[in-house]
């Protein structure tokens, strides 16, 4: 009588609640999670986990070195928080294979009534504690939404308020809109969180058994 396991799973901890997001991260991750896409071989089940964390930034950052900082806070407070509740330490997230992943959506004011729109990915790895990132494709926002935003309100209230919309943020958002859902929300994120993965497809190309080792 042959005893089969099962493969541990991977787990993935969005640093978010947001539908929009929660739902893009299981997209990229259950496209790239294939044997014949990464550098993994078994068919671990993903397994995912939201949870609110705190960016660390303004509620609507104002540039992209903002946005990518914000980003990166959102993933290592998720990951302070996981260990937290799991009772974890930095020793055994070496062995076990967990994901962290913060999104964070920004502006850059480039002058005048131009003012574009992106959002930051970063994963982090807890087996090499290798830290990727990636940013979505930028576009411009309309003068109208661009007043509010130098009035000081966030994008997502400028959206609603432009398009008349409620909570606009937590479904198609400003890229949904002004592209009238040509490119969803989540599709946008989903390239960018792809392309943040592609270390983690090509581990022995990235040398992120050897970060682990030193």
């Amino acid at each position: 009588m042959s005893l089969t396991t099962t493969p541990s799973p991977v787990r993935v901890v969005v640093a978010s609640t947001n539908p929009v997001k929660v739902n893009c991260v299981k997209e990229a991750f259950s496209k790239v999670f294939t044997p014949t896409r990464n550098d993994h071989t078994d068919d671990s089940p993903l397994v995912f986990i939201s949870m609110s964390v705190p960016s660390e930034v303004s509620d609507q950052p104002q540039t992209i070195s903002e946005t990518l900082k914000g980003a990166t806070n959102r993933a290592h407070n998720a990951r302070k928080e996981f260990m937290k509740r799991e009772n974890l330490s930095s020793d055994d997230l070496y062995h076990q294979l967990i994901y962290f992943v913060g999104i964070e959506g920004g502006i850059e004011d480039e002058g005048n009534y131009q003012v574009v729109s992106c959002a930051c990915c970063v994963v982090i790895e807890s087996i090499s504690g290798y830290v990727s990132h990636a940013k979505t494709s930028s576009f411009y926002l309309p003068p109208e939404i661009v007043r509010l935003l130098r009035q000081g309100m966030e994008l997502g209230h400028a959206n609603d308020l432009v398009f008349n919309k409620t909570n606009s943020k937590h479904e198609t958002g400003a890229v949904g809109l002004l592209s009238r859902e040509i490119v969803t929300r989540s599709s946008y994120y989903e390239q960018a969180l792809i392309l943040a993965l592609i270390p983690f497809m090509n581990r022995e190309m990235y040398e992120l058994d050897k970060k682990h080792e030193q």
